[in-house]
């Protein structure tokens, strides 16, 4: 009996040796995809500028400005007292600082740095946090 021949799978239909030949179409048209998005991205970036050149654009516009008077409840004093802003800037400079509150790890971290911090010390900088928890809150995660 003869056996019939085997037919050629895909990868046997051309030996080793010969490769199809690809046309400069075949070999341009996977980049097409990567030249529309970096020139979409170009364009992008040409008309919306990053976050940090507003916020420096908004630092230049704000340098020289004086910050605005409010009154805030002061957690370290009895009675939730408010303490102006003005009141403090009498006594020396202050740096406020605005954290989430003490859930926030990395917003405590930042605080106790700061707080350790010696060039601010002897500058006589005032340390103001400015959290939205509620002072009662606030109070008892200061007590522990």
């Amino acid at each position: 009996m003869t056996q019939p021949a085997p037919t050629p799978t895909p990868s046997s239909a051309f030996p080793p040796t010969v490769r199809p030949r690809q046309s400069v179409m075949g070999k341009i048209v996977p980049f097409i995809p990567i030249v529309v998005a970096l020139t979409a991205a170009f364009i992008a970036r040409s008309y919306f500028p990053t976050p940090q050149a507003h916020t420096m654009e908004a630092m230049t516009l704000l340098e020289g400005m004086k910050a605005p008077d409010f009154a805030l409840a002061d957690a370290h004093l009895a009675d939730d007292q408010r303490v102006s802003l003005a009141e403090l800037t009498k006594k020396a400079p202050v740096l406020m600082v605005f954290y989430l509150g003490y859930s926030c790890s990395r917003c405590m971290s930042h605080l106790h740095q700061l707080e350790g911090d010696e060039d601010l010390k002897k500058s006589g900088v005032q340390i103001v946090a400015i959290s939205p928890w509620p002072n009662d809150r606030t109070r008892e995660s200061i007590q522990q």
